[in-house]
């Protein structure tokens, strides 16, 4: 799992990143390792091979404009924090 250092030298030194890659007009954001895995394999499965910020760029817009998709988003983020929560707690 993602530790929310991975933009800092720190960070990256632990995470194996190269470095810093800034795209204009871009942010970077962070995903957990399962939605990762996810996109990676949807990733290995798209010709010609799309760039992963597309992929994460496509699947938010078409959650965003499907009918309920930013509730959809909303209550999935609220699950994903009470699971964390709920670990720390334990």
């Amino acid at each position: 799992m993602n530790s929310g250092n991975e933009g800092t030298e720190e960070g990256r030194k632990h995470s194996g990143a190269k470095g810093v890659h800034m795209v204009e007009g871009c942010r970077r954001i962070l995903l957990s390792n399962d939605l990762l895995d996810d996109l990676g394999e949807l990733q290995r499965k798209t010709q010609p091979r799309l760039d992963m910020r597309y992929l994460v760029e496509g699947a938010i817009s078409a959650l965003l404009a499907s009918p309920g998709g930013l509730e959809k988003v909303a209550e999935h983020a609220r699950q994903r924090l009470r699971q964390q929560l709920d670990k720390h707690n334990t």
